[in-house]
């Protein structure tokens, strides 16, 4: 039998699909920034230009992640 499992989702990490906007997230921290709004109200995906104006950024895996190693060192 196949294995269906993404491969961009190992078992047992903490990397995430938003299920809304399709996109890859390296953690649960990162994919709780890329969204907006209250719980209480209408929740909603931030656009790629707005995760960058976040401080967030795409790692070469293809996982947004919420800030560069180069910008974390760099603090």
């Amino acid at each position: 039998m196949k294995n269906l499992r993404d491969p961009m989702l190992p078992h047992g990490s903490d990397k995430c699909l938003c299920p809304t906007c399709k996109e890859y997230f390296n953690s649960t921290k990162a994919f709780d920034m890329h969204r907006r709004g209250d719980f209480d109200s209408v929740r909603a995906c931030l656009s790629p230009d707005l995760m960058l104006a976040k401080g967030m950024s795409k790692a070469t895996s293809g996982h947004w992640i919420t800030e560069s190693r180069a910008t974390a060192q760099g603090r």
